[in-house]
């Protein structure tokens, strides 16, 4: 165990992510009926990263932001 909260386990997880918040499972249950539906027809074989905007950063930098 690293000691602490959830909460402090939470900010931590979360401070090196652009939308500063973790996803709920109401966000990731919207981008899964999406991807079920009609509206998704031309989306083939594609990776949908559900996290806030962190494959798109330098975390090393986010920092400075």
């Amino acid at each position: 165990r690293t000691g602490g909260d959830r909460e402090t386990a939470y900010a931590r997880a979360t401070e090196s992510v652009p939308s500063r918040r973790p996803g709920t499972a109401a966000e990731a249950g919207e981008a899964v009926a999406w991807l079920a539906s009609p509206a998704s027809s031309y989306v083939n074989g594609a990776v949908l990263a559900l996290d806030g905007g962190a494959s798109v950063v330098d975390v090393a930098t986010l920092a400075f932001a």
